[in-house]
């Protein structure tokens, strides 16, 4: 089960957009430049079925793939099912997905390991693609299997240019297997990657 909320739209942290929201002074006196943007919408995921189905929504083709998204993950255990989860997008809006939230996603709990992202032993547990911004928070990454040529547990793919911003941050990944040289998790392609206190652990 999920649900999906509209937010107020946040702006890029990188670059001009003509949709910004701008306040501009002028004498003392404030103008507000208004333009006309799709709102941001905030997912609540309880299940496996419902993240797979939120990340095909704001992915490229996906109903919100026109602006930034929010996926909080309620806490539990989310297993892959014969694929990783998965977000692929040229659009270059910003995608967050946070752990540890209730059932109405309403209250976070920070503790490590209240959200899982679970392989089974079978796949990788996530692969992201964006030359926008990706912000991976509060979750545990683990039992992932990977025997292809380049890749690990997870992986975060900034695309072509600079402009692709990446945040890793308060997770845990441990007890992944992989073939190729790099167990856990790994970062590519052009841009910036922020990575703060994590766990990583038996890869």
């Amino acid at each position: 089960m999920h649900h999906r909320n509209p937010a107020p739209h946040r702006a890029k942290s990188l670059g001009w957009n003509p949709f910004r929201r701008t306040a501009v002074c002028v004498g003392g006196f404030f103008t507000l430049l208004f333009g006309v943007s799709a709102q941001a919408s905030t997912y609540c995921a309880h299940d496996s079925v419902a993240l797979a189905s939120d990340l095909t929504d704001v992915s490229t083709g996906g109903g919100a793939n026109g602006h930034d998204n929010i996926i909080h993950l309620v806490a539990g255990t989310f297993t892959t099912s014969g694929a990783p989860f998965n977000f692929t997008t040229a659009s270059g809006f910003a995608l967050t997905i946070d752990g540890g939230y209730d059932a109405t996603c309403t209250n976070q709990d920070l503790t490590p390991g209240s959200t899982i992202l679970d392989g089974g032993n079978l796949t990788r547990v996530l692969t992201i693609q964006t030359n926008g911004a990706i912000s991976v928070r509060h979750v545990t990454i683990q039992h992932a299997l990977y025997d292809g040529s380049a890749g690990a547990a997870g992986q975060i793919y900034l695309g072509l240019g600079t402009s692709g911003v990446a945040t890793f941050d308060d997770n845990v990944v441990r007890d992944n297997v992989s073939g190729y040289s790099v167990g856990g998790f790994v970062f590519f392609g052009n841009g910036t990657v922020h990575i703060d206190n994590n766990l990583f652990v038996g890869n």
